[in-house]
């Protein structure tokens, strides 16, 4: 980008992971960086740009040219983790394969020494979405109409980018005007046939940010480009209301929120916003992803429409359920110190297991600074440490409609810690120190953690160990059994060994809503083909009207299955007028398979089953 199209504000299109802030950051912190000043390939590291829990990301300048790029620096201390250096350096290989104009470029790929990963990636000058909304519907619909651009690249290669959210949404100057799109963060992408990169960081932890993920990233199930086309909706949302659609304290809340909640009202948070353009948000929301959009094609385009569809009028006085007020998370009391800075009482707002918000006025704390809190409630206290990535100024926090203050993330929360934010907004009291956790892994529960991985590595029935004809009730009866062994060990558990307990517990929680749920299993199982557990669902009670429903969804995604799906039925009749029932039998089995939600082929198949089962044995 030309100097002159450069906006004052800058940052870095590299955003390393989730929760990322890229600023500039304190002097203190940049002299200690021994990256500074040093030549990385044909760059000359100038300063920092920021940090996450992947990297850290630099200015770069070319020794002789003096072109800007951003370098992506993995941290040593993971270098020795095969996979996250294979997620590390997947980004560079989804990229490279898309090449779009509304995605960043990266140019290299390469290692400083023994366990120094980095790329060297286009710089970018401006602002994410962070923090973005509410806006008008035209700015907004412009902004997801470019990110459709860009997902349809993608998807059109194979990839789906599985962490889209505001921070990995930048909005650059071009060709005179602001507002331009690019599109970062490929760090857990994946090539729908899984070359690029796994689908979980270890057996059955599943990646993303909770609160974009949607119901079948949650699940652990493959996944497509509609998982996208779900995040983009929640940041359609966002961008217009300025709120998110689903609220929750922690990531268990974020799952059941993202799997049941009915979508608020945008129009109630928003009267600019036009009926067929809440529409479109509520489509692209959709639980089941077969009543999304087919692609980000068919999305852009129904956004661009609704943008010039006429407004109705919203009816004043018609409250929606769905949109009722969530009660906020408490404000909590507490004292902050930092370098130079004696202590001093502060409130701790918008505080989650991750980090908390402290409200309070100038002076700040620099960008990156350590922070030392500790956290009153009920008589009690914690302390704790964090890094600040974020501050709001007075006029910020004026123009946002929140208070003034700066961000602070934790360090890697001891189990004490997310206990303790856990109680607090339960309002209940913080327990004592006894309830930490212990410090070495217990070898029993590493052996059960280890059965829950293997069997995690499959899908909802592996994972359950039962069988895949296997009745809706004896799956929620096996869920509980699990649910009730991994809790049974959690006093035994150390930190590493609970977050590995948490993840296996999200996926339980997912086969049970999935399995326990008749339309649900019966739309889980039509994708596999098991004509069996259809068979059961429709036993505990799915009726005619909800299995038309699911199979039409199945067989827009399966276009042609049913008109094969008929000749082998036609077929089968041929065998049975035949009297060659063995043969009918295989032939219905095929048709099932391809057309399994058909309510006539299934009662077919079960007639002639019955007709010819062996004569019990005589008493």
């Amino acid at each position: 980008m030309d100097r002159e199209d450069r906006p004052a504000a800058d940052a870095s299109g590299a955003a390393t992971s989730p929760g990322d802030t890229v600023a500039i950051p304190s002097a203190a912190l940049e002299s200690s960086d021994p990256l500074i000043g040093q030549l990385v390939g044909n760059f000359r590291i100038v300063r920092r740009l920021g940090a996450g829990g992947m990297g850290v990301v630099y200015l770069g300048e070319h020794a002789v040219i003096g072109s800007r790029v951003a370098v992506k620096m993995l941290h040593p201390h993971l270098a020795g983790d095969p996979a996250l250096v294979g997620r590390f350096l997947a980004e560079a290989r989804a990229v490279n394969l898309i090449g779009h104009e509304n995605i960043v470029c990266i140019f290299d790929l390469n290692r400083l020494g023994a366990d120094r990963y980095y790329l060297v990636m286009e710089y970018l000058e401006g602002r994410t979405l962070a923090g973005a909304g509410p806006m008008a519907p035209g700015e907004a619909v412009s902004i997801l109409a470019q990110i459709c651009q860009a997902l349809e690249a993608a998807h059109s290669t194979g990839i789906v980018h599985r962490d889209l959210k505001p921070e990995n949404v930048f909005l650059i100057r071009r060709g005179g005007a602001d507002g331009f799109v690019k599109l970062v963060d490929f760090g857990i992408a994946k090539l729908q046939s899984g070359v690029v990169g796994s689908g979980h960081t270890i057996a059955g932890m599943v990646v993303g940010t909770p609160e974009f993920m949607p119901p079948e990233q949650w699940a652990g199930e493959a996944i497509d480009g509609r998982a996208d086309l779900y995040a983009l909706g929640v940041m359609a949302f966002q961008l217009l209301t300025g709120k998110l659609p689903f609220a929750a304290n922690d990531v268990i809340g974020f799952y059941r929120q993202h799997l049941e909640a009915p979508v608020p009202s945008l129009r109630a948070l928003n009267p600019q916003v036009g009926e067929a353009l809440e529409q479109v948000v509520v489509k692209a929301l959709a639980k089941q992803r077969g009543e999304r959009f087919e692609n980000a094609r068919a999305m852009k385009e129904a956004l661009e429409r609704a943008l010039q569809a006429p407004a109705a009028p919203l009816a004043a006085a018609a409250p929606t359920p769905a949109a009722s007020p969530r009660a906020s998370p408490p404000v909590v009391a507490g004292q902050a110190s930092w370098s130079g800075q004696a202590s001093r009482p502060v409130r701790l707002g918008q505080f989650s297991r991750a980090g908390a918000f402290v409200e309070t006025g100038a002076p700040f704390p620099a960008l990156f600074e350590r922070v030392s809190l500790v956290l009153e409630h009920l008589g009690a206290r914690i302390a704790c440490e964090g890094e600040v990535v974020r501050h709001v100024t007075g006029e910020q926090a004026r123009t946002w409609g929140m208070s003034e203050g700066f961000a602070v993330q934790f360090d890697t929360p001891s189990l004490a810690l997310r206990e303790a934010v856990d109680r607090i907004l339960l309002g209940k009291p913080l327990l004592t120190p006894a309830s930490a956790a212990p410090a070495k892994d217990d070898p029993a529960v590493d052996q059960a953690l280890a059965r829950f991985q293997v069997r995690a590595t499959g899908d909802h029935y592996r994972l359950l160990e039962a069988a895949e004809d296997a009745e809706c009730s004896e799956l929620r009866q096996r869920s509980r059994k699990a649910i009730a062994e991994l809790e049974g060990l959690a006093s035994r558990m150390s930190l590493k060994q609970r977050d590995l307990a948490d993840s296996m517990l999200m996926r339980i929680h997912a086969a049970m809503t999935v399995l326990g749920t008749p339309a649900w299993r019966a739309a889980f199982d039509a994708s596999r083909g098991n004509f069996r557990g259809v068979a059961r669902c429709i036993q505990a009670g799915l009726n005619a009207g909800e299995l038309e429903g699911l199979r039409q969804n199945h067989l827009s995604a399966h276009p042609g299955a049913d008109a094969t799906a008929m000749i082998r039925g036609l077929t089968a009749s041929s065998y049975q007028a035949a009297n060659q029932l063995a043969k009918a039998t295989e032939e219905l089995e095929a048709a099932l398979r391809l057309d399994p939600l058909s309510l006539p082929l299934q009662q077919r198949y079960w007639a002639l089953k019955r007709s010819t089962r062996p004569p019990a044995a005589p008493k």
